[in-house]
């Protein structure tokens, strides 16, 4: 049966379907019987008959009846042929294969009786794009076993496509129209459907999902099933079709000649694995593809398998590109389960040995493509909230029961969760932004009952109840500076970098945090603060520092660090006596911790691209230099940019000049290039010293720094000469410095308190006269370099951020929309007057965490810096 005629769509199981065969039929009226079978609806229509909801009277159950159309019925031998094959499908017993219970003629009418399917259609569920790898990958393999199973009755499907696999409501795959939807007439040379015939010879099949030998009309066999499944698999994870083009000749011409596109041409990444898998389906030779449904189901299975781990209920996740690893979870379960029979050798702590426990169980909770933000459990223990993106929206909060694997959202408008109370009332952020990681909002309370939210504080990045409930911690940026307050309005701690994960202990008396030293870079350690404002450092040092909180038992506070494409769970003493609980090869992060010692843990797959129109381009092209490479900076010709590769713990500084190769000059985050062409300047991952590197020949220059200042960003003057910079000392607010690279000290032109307006974008006035930087009140200004004088930036919007001065000096580009997409508008802010400039996104905004780029004044190029964090949510039991 094609599936445009099939009974289970959502939509057609609301209302009939207009009937628009090309074959005679018989339309069937509600009450009609055929057999033992009573018409109860029509429910979809294609052009091998129609399909009927019915009852079947014997067995009290509703089926689905297929009328057959006329040109078979009225055909002695067409009609032996049907019913022959229908007996052969019929003795197939797959829960992967429509079931088919009885055939049969009455009245003059011949028809198929059905299982009547409750769901969707592939090809429905295409039509909103591309599928996550671990679905696409689960849905591929389901496939595999149920042609499997009809090869071994020597069945061959011999037209399978998205319109033919059915995914019920369970996620279950059913295979439709095992040779019953036949078209028996002669089709028009474009039609998407051609002839078909049983001989070679004649050509049978789809275009698009033909084999090289259906196009042919050679004779076909299992294999020719196979290169159909690899190009349904490819359409899944791609988002378009393996072979497709205009017409019917040309689809036929791409099948016989041309190789499967590399997805990476056109934005999608799809992980080595996987893709070789496919490429290996669709072999133009079937004597080279995949020999049986069951190797490929295999081949499928392993590219993201995930081992089960002590009966647990660990579901493989691979919503993740090429560049991200291609079994994230099974990894991570392979590296628990080797770590934990391994022993100490490996797992040895820093202070003392590991302790001995048993194996972890682990069950997942979610299931969506997207960013996690945030999760805790409930006061009980027996749901879990959770603050999430999924698939591009906004940020929302969602429960969970534990025990289940389905997720409501809170009646709540979209915001952050930031803590639970013990008696369920909930600490959320409205308006949060984020740039990256990092972000702030309005501090609101509210039940999960979804009573209206009641404000409480602007500006506020992390917020932690006590253990009471009857007050709240919370963390804000205030003029340059990190503040941990408790109460709400009284300064605990002042940091230049940031503060994040704030917990409370159990007995109220100490907050926990992960205690970074640089603003906006994760790097850091651990510290414990108690009401009187005393902090002691437990651990530091760590290349990555996400997830905090104490252990079930109050005795240790449990992190997450992250050193490459590995991480590891610690635990720290109050006396600073660390181990390590488990370790991962992939990256995990710890959410929170049960009172019964259970864990919420997420795992996450970053995904980071450079994409830039350069000067002699139209498209923008892939330039990321490997997997963590950014980039902020372009020349206002748009030949040159300078690129970052932050693999390396004091990251490396490249330029990039249009049509010619990256040159390593150093390290440092890399930013601008001098104007002369001499210089880039590289800024150490720790903020400070400033490097300014040579693009030709010379040494590479470290920058007098007698303050010890911590930069935050830096950018050329037009003299090539001289640098502006945002930095601080430390425990001190942000201010703006100039420096001289020849001769000098680095000289303050800005009271303290005023910040750049991003950590990637210090715009610089075309004479070098003014800055644009954020006050002490968060807003952005125009400072002069001679004197500090500032003057607001008129005409600009909330929410919108300077990117670039335009030509004449007094337009700027300005840009809002955090990447989703960023908007680009020219503003003259004499007159107010704004032009559209250009629209800059990421090719899949699901899981966008970080968006950033550089233009040139007139906007025809630029750089965008983009990456994403794809999460799943495990509560795992066992860890000690």
């Amino acid at each position: 049966m094609d599936a445009a005629d099939h009974a289970g769509s959502r939509a057609s199981r609301l209302a009939p379907r207009g009937y628009t065969s090309s074959v005679a039929v018989v339309a069937l009226r509600s009450g009609t019987r055929l057999g033992p079978y009573e018409i109860r609806a029509p429910i979809g229509a294609g052009g091998m008959g129609e399909v009927y909801r019915a009852y079947d009277s014997r067995l009290d159950r509703e089926v689905a009846i297929k009328v057959v159309p006329a040109a078979v019925a009225d055909d002695p031998d067409r009609l032996a042929r049907f019913e022959q094959e229908a007996r052969a499908v019929a003795r197939l017993s797959h829960p992967n294969i429509l079931t088919l219970h009885d055939v049969g003629r009455d009245n003059g009418i011949s028809y198929a009786v059905m299982e009547l399917l409750d769901g969707e259609t592939l090809r429905a569920r295409l039509a909103a794009g591309l599928l996550p790898a671990r679905k696409a990958a689960d849905l591929g393999a389901q496939t595999a076993r149920g042609l499997a199973a009809a090869h071994d009755k020597h069945i061959v499907h011999r037209d399978l496509k998205p319109e033919n696999l059915f995914i019920t409501g369970d996620g279950q795959v059913k295979i439709l129209d095992f040779g019953l939807a036949r078209q028996t007439g002669p089709a028009a040379a474009d039609s998407p459907t051609v002839a078909n015939a049983t001989h070679p010879g004649v050509v049978l099949g789809t275009v698009g999902y033909m084999a090289p030998e259906q196009v042919k009309g050679e004779a076909v066999d299992h294999r020719t099933d196979i290169f159909a499944l690899g190009c349904v698999v490819y359409e899944m994870l791609a988002g378009r079709r393996a072979f497709a083009a205009e017409s019917a000749p040309e689809t036929m011409t791409a099948i016989l000649k041309h190789d499967l596109a590399d997805p990476a041409g056109f934005g999608v990444t799809i992980s080595p694995a996987l893709l070789r898998t496919v490429r290996r389906c669709v072999e133009k030779r079937a004597d080279e593809r995949f020999q049986s449904a069951r190797d490929l189901a295999f081949a499928l299975e392993s590219a993201l398998e995930a081992s089960n781990v002590s009966g647990s209920n660990l579901v493989p996740s691979s919503r993740f590109p090429a560049r991200r690893l291609a079994a994230a979870v099974a990894l991570l379960a392979a590296g628990l389960a080797i770590g934990l029979f391994v022993g100490p050798r490996f797992f040895r702590s820093e202070a003392a040995s590991a302790r001995p426990s048993a194996l972890p169980s682990f069950r997942q909770l979610t299931f969506e493509r997207g960013t996690i933000r945030e999760a805790r459990f409930t006061p009980d223990g027996r749901s879990v909230l959770y603050g999430a993106a999924w698939d591009g929206n906004p940020l929302r909060i969602f429960m969970t029961r534990t025990d289940e694997q389905a997720s409501v959202r809170l009646d709540l408008p979209d915001a952050r969760l930031l803590s639970i109370s013990r008696s369920g009332e909930m600490a959320i952020s409205l308006a949060h932004t984020y740039d990256g990681w990092m972000g702030d909002g309005t501090l609101a309370r509210s039940s999960v009952l979804g009573a209206a939210p009641r404000i409480m504080a602007d500006h506020v990045r992390e917020a932690e109840w006590t253990p009471d409930g009857s007050g709240l911690a919370i963390v804000r940026h205030v003029a340059g500076l990190e503040q941990l307050e408790f109460p709400v309005g009284k300064p605990l701690y002042r940091s230049a970098g940031f503060i994040s994960d704030i917990r409370f202990s159990p007995d109220g008396e100490r907050i926990a945090f992960a205690d970074h030293p640089v603003f906006a870079d994760d790097a850091g350690g651990v510290s414990v603060i108690n009401r009187a404002g005393e902090r002691t450092q437990l651990a530091k040092g760590d290349t990555t520092v996400r997830g905090v909180a104490w252990s079930s038992d109050g005795h240790e506070i449990w992190y997450t660090v992250r050193d490459g494409p590995a991480s590891s769970l610690k635990a720290v003493t109050l006396a600073g006596q660390i181990r390590i609980v488990w370790s991962s090869p992939t990256w995990i992060r710890l959410f929170d911790i049960a009172p019964d010692g259970r864990v919420l843990l997420g795992t996450e797959i970053a995904d980071r691209r450079v994409e830039a129109v350069l000067r002699g381009r139209a498209a923008p092209a892939d330039v990321a230099l490997r997997a963590q490479s950014t980039s902020q900076w372009i020349s206002d010709d748009g030949s040159t940019i300078t690129i970052s590769d932050q693999a390396t713990p004091s990251y490396t500084t490249y330029v990039i000049h249009a049509g010619s190769a990256a040159v390593r000059l150093g390290d440092g985050q890399a930013y601008g290039q001098s104007p002369d062409g001499r210089w880039v300047i590289g800024l150490p991952a720790a903020g400070s010293p400033i490097l300014i590197h040579p693009t030709g020949a010379g040494e590479t220059r470290t920058l007098s720094n007698p303050e010890q200042l911590t930069y935050r960003v830096a950018a050329w003057l037009p003299d090539s000469r001289r640098v502006v910079a945002f930095g601080s000392k430390e425990g001190r607010p942000t201010r703006g410095y100039i420096q001289d690279i020849n001769d000098g000290a680095p000289r303050p032109f800005t009271a303290e308190g005023v910040s750049a307006t991003k950590w990637w974008s210090l715009p610089v006035s075309p004479d070098g006269t003014r800055v644009i930087a954020v006050n002490a009140d968060a807003v952005s200004s125009i400072f002069r370099i001679d004197d500090g004088s500032a003057e607001p930036v008129r005409g600009l919007h909330p929410g919108e951020m300077p990117v670039r001065w335009a030509e004449d000096g007094r337009s700027l580009l300005v840009a809002r929309g955090d990447g989703l997409p960023w908007v680009v508008e020219r503003l003259d802010t004499a007159s107010g007057r704004r032009t559209p400039v250009r629209e800059i996104r990421a090719h899949d905004a699901a899981g966008l965490r970080l968006s950033l780029f550089a233009i040139t004044p007139d906007g025809r190029h630029y750089v965008h810096s983009y990456s994403r964090l794809l999460s799943d949510l495990f509560v795992v039991d066992g860890l000690r």
